[in-house]
């Protein structure tokens, strides 16, 4: 009965752990859209959790890759979509199609 429920809090402190990262990971690829789109001087509107997924690293170790898909928009009206890939907490990409601005 004990083995159980040491089991069971494991479990659940690897949920709540996964749950935590995956916030830190959204913030860091929100972070670096808006500083993308201050640096084009479009407006940031959303960012959303597209794909996860492992690949490996530079190093060769196996690491998480995250895709985020973002929302800007360069004249107020019109809605355009960017991609962001995190390795990690590191960013490996950042993707914004052609876009009108004012």
């Amino acid at each position: 009965m004990l083995l159980e429920h040491i089991f069971l809090l494991l479990f659940a402190l690897l949920i709540i752990w996964a749950f935590w990262y995956q916030r830190s990971l959204a913030e860091i690829a929100r972070n670096f859209a808006q500083q993308h789109c201050q640096q084009r001087q479009v407006q940031f509107i959303s960012i959303a959790l597209v794909k996860r997924g492992f690949t490996r690293n530079k190093r060769g170790t196996l690491t998480l890759k995250t895709e985020f898909n973002f929302e800007f928009s360069g004249d107020g009206e019109s809605r355009y979509e960017g991609q962001i890939i995190l390795i990690g907490k590191q960013l490996a990409d950042i993707q914004m199609p052609a876009y009108k601005s004012l």
